[in-house]
């Protein structure tokens, strides 16, 4: 199962699918994304307050440019991320 912002994807060869369909729902559902927000995950649904609760005013006037990574890239930038804020 692979959740991405706003969206959750499910392997179809999946051992368990109607298991891992129940966890979908709930990441998607209110409780769910509830208990994301307490992670630092931005909730899609209006009726879910974000934590902190005024994260869409701090960013209002800022420009966001959403961005999309190749796998390569992805995993690139994640060695560099990894290299500058490793545990010392």
């Amino acid at each position: 199962m692979v959740e991405v912002y706003g969206a959750v994807g499910i392997n179809a060869r999946g051992r368990h699918l109607a298991a891992a369909q129940l966890a979908a729902n709930f990441m998607m559902s209110r409780e769910g994304l509830r208990k994301l927000t307490h992670v630092g995950r931005v909730p899609v649904r209006t009726d879910v307050v974000t934590n902190p609760p005024d994260v869409f005013a701090r960013l209002a006037g800022h420009k966001l440019v959403p961005v999309a990574f190749t796998p390569a890239d992805e995993k690139l930038y994640q060695g560099k991320f990894d290299q500058i804020f490793r545990a010392r």
